[in-house]
């Protein structure tokens, strides 16, 4: 199946993150989890890789659908706003959006849709019960973190691997921070794509997943490709100035 993803309105540069995870988690009965997809240009990919890969996994698709922009940007701590003179889509619009895009893998891909918000979408799945989760919705402090929080005990045990994308923004970082996660004793592997994702695995299958442009980091010493000040990372975290 060829790929058509390029077509779908959106944002999207983490195809090699995607293309590791149906390699190396992709086994027949995978669970795969997208939070954050708006009109499916991510999700398509996944969705033809599935496909080609000729395996059964069941991708489930997680949005709200709603509040959806044509144009939007990220303040320094990674929060959404609003790009001046975009108007808004509503959620109907873009679900209906989502929905057509999909329907190219009706009788060939278990792909799912859920409408509902992150957290709140957690709670449905079994602790232990997923192969790969990718967080790609609000990249604020709290909400990435609430996020992580509640995604990453429904990883399988030695082997589920979360990840999410545009590691160079400081809610990101602070959020991984906060979480016990890019710090020195759990690094995250950084993707080598056009936009930077973190990924985090079970340790022994670190390796795996470092690609020649991917290099393993921890985030713990506040340098990086981060997207603002040193200090203003420092003030978001709480870091006293002279520490």
């Amino acid at each position: 199946m060829n790929h058509f993803y390029f077509n779908v309105p959106g944002w999207f540069g983490f195809q090699d993150v995607y293309d590791r995870a149906i390699a190396l988690l992709g086994k027949d009965g995978a669970h795969f989890v997208e939070v954050g997809c708006w009109e499916g240009r991510s999700a398509a990919y996944m969705g033809v890789g599935i496909v080609n890969s000729g395996r059964k996994i069941r991708f489930d698709c997680i949005d709200t659908w709603d509040d959806a922009h044509n144009e939007y940007d990220y303040d320094i701590d990674g929060n959404i706003t609003m790009t001046a003179g975009s108007p808004k889509i509503s959620g109907k619009d873009t679900f209906r959006k989502f929905l057509s895009n999909m329907s190219i893998f009706k009788d060939l891909a278990d792909i799912r849709p859920v409408r509902k918000k992150s957290v709140e979408a957690a709670a449905d799945y079994e602790d232990g019960s997923l192969d790969f989760v990718f967080l790609d919705a609000s990249h604020g402090a709290q909400d990435m973190y609430d996020d992580i929080a509640a995604w990453l005990p429904k990883l399988k045990a030695s082997q589920g691997v979360i990840a999410g994308d545009d590691a160079e923004y400081i809610g990101v970082r602070v959020a991984l921070i906060k979480s016990g996660l890019g710090v020195p004793d759990n690094p995250v592997v950084m993707s080598g794509g056009s936009y930077k994702s973190w990924i985090y695995t079970p340790f022994h299958m670190q390796k795996s997943w470092v690609s020649p442009k991917s290099v393993t980091e921890d985030f713990s010493s506040l340098e990086g490709h981060i997207q603002g000040s040193q200090e203003r990372l420092r003030q978001v975290l709480g870091i006293n100035a002279h520490e």
